[in-house]
């Protein structure tokens, strides 16, 4: 799995759960356009990362997963803040932010907040 892949199926699981939601299998594959094998397998290789658990077909992230996500979704909120202060149209903001977020070093990060601040 690709570090790209794993952010991807992290910040949906974060989303997909908000408000205590039952995160499923299904759930994800339908938010992402995935088959479900292909969900199933990336899955288990969360939960061998120890970024997730299944139990009863629920998934949820774990206390390393949260953060994980939780970190991403900061991040690319930032990002997408500062292309709409550049101008951009916020679908292409949001877009971009998303996989933005996963690619820059946190020295950029910093000042990609930096700038926000100002």
């Amino acid at each position: 799995m690709t570090d790209g892949s794993r952010q991807t199926y992290l910040k949906t699981i974060r989303a997909l759960g908000m408000d205590g939601a039952r995160v499923r299998n299904v759930d994800i594959a339908a938010a992402l356009g995935y088959s479900r094998p292909s969900v199933t397998n990336a899955v288990r290789k969360l939960a061998a990362e120890g970024l997730v658990s299944v139990t009863k077909n629920t998934i949820v992230l774990t206390e390393s997963g949260a953060a994980e996500a939780d970190g991403l979704m900061e991040k690319s909120a930032a990002i997408e803040a500062l292309l709409l202060r550049m101008g951009a149209p916020a679908a292409v903001a949001a877009e971009n932010a998303g996989l933005l977020a996963g690619v820059i070093t946190d020295e950029l990060y910093e000042a990609v907040k930096n700038l926000r601040k100002t």
